[in-house]
């Protein structure tokens, strides 16, 4: 057949055209190519046989030998649509996205509804991280077909990536509609609604897909972290074990099944101590097996960012552990993420021309009680003379406090990057020094913590414990907050910062209307206010409550309903178990309240009688909130820095009387407040009078700076 249609052409080049598209029909690409290639050198000036030989090239995965034909025949025909789109398609597989884009962008100013280039362009984009840029040109795309699903779904992708979670949801839900078994949306909108706190809602959108693909291991692993959002620790650990079960050498199912060992909210004593002998022999398990593992790097990524969060909240010591474990994980990083060079000579005093560069990393640059502590202190207090600040700002929040925050510092970094690509920017800021207000909360501070992006690295206490890393010099505590024997808790070198170790600002906002009744606060008797979040509640501690309303008779424990409900609910059901186990109806006693606003919360501390801290793991802002309307606290003293930040308060507010140091006075001092309101009312006056003692510590950042200079 080929041989009589090739004596039937009337010349060559059409014989070898019409070779060229019968091959290519029959799947044959790679045999059309030398057809394509004979017919340019015979007609040079055709673009046409440029365009169709780099259109070959590039389908059988030869992207970078199509450059040059494609680029001859756009030399040829610069206004060809397809030719400028072909060569954008080029340049896009083999990375080179700033260039593709400008050869899309000129394909759509020649036809403004071509839709395959705006497609492009967009993917491009977004590949190249301009995600304003992706989404308006999407946009436009969506204008021509509204009901195009790629494009609904990449727009909902990239709301998401922007940090508009609640305007993705639309456009998810649209591309849902006419896609409803499309994995990726309903993976993104699982992780649109988490990210918008609506975890419940999230949960069927992984199990659908799940059930559309049962060996999705990520999806395993995403549905075990919703379930531990959701306090269900057996479904969790279930769903890791599941992920395991299809693939036994899953490294995020492995760290994450060691990591749900622990429960958010312990049911009790015993299982929380049967869970951290579990997790101790766990975490043994693991390292043995890891050790013998070469890791790819995305999986030593995934080793880096695990964090044991609800560790942190049994008062025992993880300073080993953690040392160990993020000793091994940041030595696997590093294969991936080469050391930073140092900079030339940091400055070491005001009258260097150069400034000291630091860099400071953090999740929490918005209303949060990391930044509202330390953070916001420091930009606000530090020698522009003598530093110049470049703030990379990790999370997806934004509000008044991040506007505020990106107009004190010289460099602001806030657009969305995986974590590879923040550690590039980082490295290449070339700075002196960096500093993490918190490592552990969150998983990429963690995991860039865990490499050496600067010559001087710095850890401070927004979450209160070591950080375990070899590549952190320095964790920046308090002296009024540690005990004596505080540098046998960390792997870093300590730093005890004078007094609180914070400029810390009191928040000054108006009071809103505080309804007793609204709240079903009955107004008769003794107002206990308990604001820790669930987690910070040790079943050991339940008896002191317990006893203190049997002292008090009648009195109300005021709780706050976390943002993840079912957490409170935990908490909830072992404490009313706790009051009914020794006679007393739960019911009288506990009263669960609606997360207040700021303004409303304040108002209510200042209805309340008592502020009641929580022992293993105080509070820092919402004690300093209590000292704001002169609240009288009790606080418990700790054995380690995460249970003294509330009673390091009271004493350097001169309030040791409010310090308890076992269960027993912490029972009495609480009674004593809730019973003597001559008393209550005395303390209030001193705390009133002593608040200032707490805010405005220059000292704290004239230390800062001399570590730092150091």
């Amino acid at each position: 057949m080929t041989v009589r249609m090739l004596a039937a052409a009337r010349d060559r080049r059409a014989a070898l055209a019409l070779l060229a598209d019968l091959r290519s029909a029959a799947g044959r690409v790679a045999a059309a190519i030398p057809c394509w290639q004979e017919l340019a050198a015979l007609a040079p000036l055709d673009a046409a046989n440029w365009r169709r030989l780099g259109q070959a090239l590039v389908a059988v995965g030869r992207p970078a030998d199509a450059l040059g034909p494609l680029e001859r025949a756009v030399g040829i025909e610069p206004e060809n649509i397809r030719g400028l789109n072909n060569l954008g398609q080029a340049l896009l597989q083999l990375g080179r996205y700033g260039e593709a884009i400008g050869f899309f962008e000129r394909a759509v100013a020649l036809a403004p509804d071509y839709a395959i280039g705006l497609t492009n362009w967009a993917l491009a984009a977004e590949r190249l991280a301009r995600l304003p840029q992706a989404l308006s040109v999407n946009d436009r795309l969506l204008e021509l077909q509204p009901s195009n699903a790629d494009a609904l779904l990449r727009r909902g992708r990239l709301l998401w990536r922007l940090n508009r979670a609640g305007d993705a949801l639309p456009s998810l839900a649209a591309a849902l509609a006419l896609r409803p078994t499309d994995v990726e949306a309903l993976e993104i909108r699982a992780a649109v609604l988490c990210q918008l706190q609506r975890h419940a809602e999230a949960l069927p959108d992984l199990e659908r897909v799940l059930a559309l693909v049962p060996t999705n291991l990520d999806a395993w692993c995403n549905c075990a972290l919703l379930q531990l959002q959701l306090g269900d620790q057996e479904a969790a650990m279930g769903c890791y074990r599941h992920a395991l079960s299809l693939d036994p050498q899953h490294t995020g199912a492995r760290c994450g099944l060691v990591a749900a060992v622990i429960p958010p909210v312990p049911g009790s004593i015993r299982q929380s101590r049967a869970a951290r002998a579990e997790f101790e022999r766990e975490i043994a398990a693991f390292e043995t097996w890891i050790a013998t593992r070469e890791l790819a790097e995305a999986d030593a990524w995934t080793l880096a960012k695990q964090h044991f969060f609800y560790l942190s909240y049994q008062e025992e010591s993880n300073m080993p552990l953690l040392k160990r474990y993020r000793g091994a994980s940041a030595a696997r990083l590093a294969r991936y993420a080469p050391t930073a060079a140092p900079p030339a000579p940091r400055p070491r005093n005001s009258g260097s021309v150069a400034r000291f560069r630091l860099g400071i990393v953090s999740a929490q640059v918005f209303d949060h009680s990391v930044f509202n502590a330390m953070t916001r202190g420091w930009l606000a207090n530090l020698d522009r003379d003598r530093f110049e600040i470049s703030l990379f700002h990790l999370g997806s929040r934004r509000d008044a406090s991040t506007e505020w925050a990106e107009r004190r510092v010289a460099r602001f970094e806030a657009q969305p990057r995986t974590d590879a690509q923040w550690a590039r920017a980082i490295r290449g800021a070339d700075l002196h020094a960096l500093l993490f207000p918190e490592v552990g909360i969150n998983r990429s501070s963690l995991a860039l913590a865990s490499l050496r992006l600067a010559p001087r690295q710095f850890a401070a206490w927004g979450h209160p414990e070591t950080t375990g890393l070899p590549t952190i010099d320095v964790f920046l505590s308090a002296a009024g907050l540690e005990p004596p024997d505080a540098d046998a808790h960390y792997a870093e070198r300590l730093v005890r910062l004078p007094n609180l170790g914070v400029y810390y600002q009191p928040y000054d906002v108006n009071l809103a209307p505080c309804d007793v009744a609204a709240l079903d606060l009955a107004s008769d008797r003794p107002l206990l206010i308990c604001p820790g979040t669930p987690f910070k509640y040790d079943p050991r501690d339940d008896a002191l409550l317990v006893e203190i309303a049997r002292r008090l008779g009648a009195c109300t424990f005021a709780f706050f309903t976390y943002e993840r409900p079912a957490l409170s609910e935990r908490l909830r059901t072992r404490l009313s178990a706790a009051f009914a186990a020794a006679g007393l109806d739960p019911e009288r006693f506990l009263k669960w309240l609606p997360w207040q606003p700021r303004g409303a919360f304040l108002a209510l501390l200042a209805r309340a009688d008592v502020y009641l801290d929580t022992l293993r793991f105080s509070g820092f802002n919402t004690l300093m909130q209590a000292v704001e309307v002169s609240l009288p606290c009790v606080s418990h003293e700790g054995l380690q820095l995460r249970g003294r930040l509330g009673s390091g308060i009271l004493r350097q507010l001169g309030l040791p009387e409010l310090v308890a140091t076992d269960g027993g006075s912490y029972v009495e001092i609480a009674v004593r407040l809730a019973s003597d309101r001559p008393y209550r009312r005395d303390i209030a006056a001193k705390m009133q009078l002593a608040a200032p003692r707490a805010y405005a510590d220059r000292s704290a950042v004239e230390a800062l700076e001399r570590a730092l200079l150091g």
